[in-house]
This record gives structure tokens, C-alpha cells and sequence, in this order.
């Protein structure tokens, strides 16, 4: 994907696009087609659904997550093919963590507002807790969550906040 942290959502298949323009979420339900999201601080989803053989990719930053891009995903997965919200599995990735990341205090209100008052705290947000709120809203509880921070883990992964050249990794997702 041309991730530009946005809500866009797109059905890709073999016919598809190598690089999907201006998209931070795409779903398939072809095998052997794999699906990647790059990430260096924003949250990747991986979501699969085994009895309809559906699986989507997910950028979820700053932007995305307050744009409900988690939420449109598996709503997409549910109203294009028939997938359960019981059925969706979710897995967000290493990404970073509300122990790091500190945002202005306009953002922290708006999440508070948003959102709901437990996901920021003294100008600390929590991405990974408003994505499991808004996936939870519409039935989908079978959610793995990282606990591994880009910025304070000392773990082999990319962060932006630490370098802003530096590069990016990725979630990857593909059924057989």
C-alpha cells in the first residue's frame, strides 16, 4: 500500500495493482496472495476471518485509528463477504505503546472526547487500547494486542519517533 494515513479500505485480488495507491487497508480473500503493511511506530493489523477465508492488512497510526480504520476494515470484511464478527481475528502488532507515546494536550482532548477518557493521560494516548474499543463496538473480541514498544523496548524494531530516518517493518498476512 501507499499508506497516507487515511481510513481508504480496498478488495485486492491476483488482478490487483503490485502497490495500491493511497490506501491504509486492503483485504482479500484470494490464496497465496500475501498482504504487508509497513509500519515504524504505527500499529500493524493483521485481521483474518478462517471460515470464510477472508484477510486484511492494516495501517493504523495516529490518523487511521482516529478515522475508525480498524472499525471500517471489519465492518468491510463483514458487509462484502459475509464474515461474522465472532469469526475476525485481529492481531495488533509491535507498535508504539501509551507508556510512549506523548502527544499535545488539543490531541489528549480529543481523544478524551472521542474516544473516552481511559485511552489518554497526561498527554499520553493509547492507540492500541481505542482500536481494540472500536473493533470491540461492533462485535469483534478475538483480539491480540503486542506489548512490545518501538520507542522502549530495546527490541529490534523501527521507530520514527527515534529516527526519523529510519526504516520500516513490516506485518505480513497471507492464507494458503
Amino acid at each position: 500500500m501507499n499508506q497516507v494515513h487515511g481510513n481508504n479500505v480496498v478488495i485486492v485480488d491476483e488482478n490487483s495493482p503490485k502497490l495500491i495507491e493511497d490506501a491504509d487497508g486492503i483485504i482479500t480473500v484470494c490464496k497465496n496472495l500475501p498482504l504487508m503493511v509497513m509500519v515504524a511506530d504505527c500499529i500493524p493489523i493483521l485481521m483474518y476471518d478462517e471460515k470464510k477465508g477472508v484477510i486484511a492488512a492494516v495501517h493504523a497510526g495516529r490518523n487511521s485509528t482516529f478515522l475508525k480504520i480498524a472499525q471500517i476494515t471489519a465492518n468491510k470484511m463483514i458487509e462484502k463477504f459475509n464474515c461474522q464478527a465472532k469469526d475476525i481475528k485481529v492481531i495488533l502488532g509491535p507498535s508504539i505503546q501509551k507508556c510512549c507515546y506523548e502527544v499535545n494536550l488539543e490531541l489528549e482532548n480529543i481523544v478524551k472526547t472521542s474516544f473516552g477518557k481511559e485511552f489518554a493521560s497526561n498527554r499520553y494516548i493509547d492507540l492500541q487500547g481505542i482500536n481494540k474499543k472500536l473493533l470491540n463496538d461492533i462485535g469483534v473480541e478475538n483480539i491480540e494486542i503486542s506489548s512490545i514498544c518501538t520507542i522502549c523496548s530495546n527490541k529490534p524494531y523501527f521507530s520514527y519517533r527515534n529516527d526519523k530516518t529510519c526504516g520500516r517493518f513490516a506485518g505480513i498476512i497471507m492464507q494458503e
